[in-house]
């Protein structure tokens, strides 16, 4: 049964699939060879997440000097959207009485204030450390690795007493498989039929797929909802699945 929504915020939540490229391209701190030059070194296990933080924000330093959490924050409101639909599906999980998360490997400055924004109950992803003046400083701090957000799920399910088989995650991208694989119900929004197929691969089962965050909201009506119990099959996920 249903009991906790557990949200993504790049690609779900915001139409940007990368709150970090934003950020980047914001301050003119890397250039997207730069971007994939560090993901993929943590990929192949070169460096930890940490050492990945502490590059973007020695990044940003070396473009722009002292830079504020207000600065950061200004910079991605002024060039991030608010999916369509992801009001209603926080809201349609709270009515439910479903406990909410933002789970995030994404700019913790925003995601913080998304879930402010957005009523959701709890929030981890990674922010960065200001020193006394109020100036970001080149370090690096863990709170979710990208490559292992169960991790963070687990944490969450431990502190609130719900187990993870009764966890929804909504994610989009090969960076949430570990997501969906610990929780029972995994939740893709669907960029491209090719991304499905590979996530799916890669998860070992499907995924239910929909078309944007929009679809969240019947979904989780279905399942929690005061008709809930006649499973997904009424449940618009777009004109066609993979």
């Amino acid at each position: 049964m249903l009991k906790a929504v557990a949200f993504d915020m790049d690609g779900v939540l915001i139409t940007e699939r990368s709150s970090w490229s934003v950020l980047h391209r914001a301050f003119g701190s890397k250039t997207p060879e730069e971007e994939r030059a560090d993901a993929e070194a943590f990929l192949e296990g070169r460096i930890g997440y940490c050492e990945w933080v502490r590059r973007d924000a020695e990044a940003i330093i070396r473009a722009s000097g002292c830079v504020r959490r207000g600065d950061i924050l200004r910079e991605l409101l002024s060039r991030v959207n608010l999916a369509l639909g992801a009001h209603r599906a926080v809201s349609v999980a709270r009515s439910c009485r479903l406990l909410t998360a933002l789970v995030s490997g994404g700019v913790g400055v925003l995601a913080e204030y998304l879930s402010t924004l957005l009523g959701v109950d709890y929030v981890m992803a990674n922010d960065f450390i200001f020193g006394d003046d109020g100036c970001l400083e080149a370090v690096g701090v863990e709170v979710v690795n990208p490559a292992r957000k169960d991790e963070a799920l687990r944490r969450i399910s431990e502190r609130v007493g719900v187990p993870l088989n009764a966890f929804m995650y909504v994610g989009d991208s090969f960076w949430d498989v570990a997501a969906f694989k610990a929780v029972g119900y995994p939740v893709l929004i669907r960029y491209s039929d090719e991304e499905v197929r590979e996530i799916t691969r890669c998860l070992g089962r499907e995924p239910i797929v929909v078309d944007s965050i929009y679809d969240v909201a019947d979904l989780i009506l279905e399942l929690a909802g005061p008709k809930a119990g006649r499973g997904v099959r009424n449940v618009r996920v777009g004109c066609s699945r993979p």
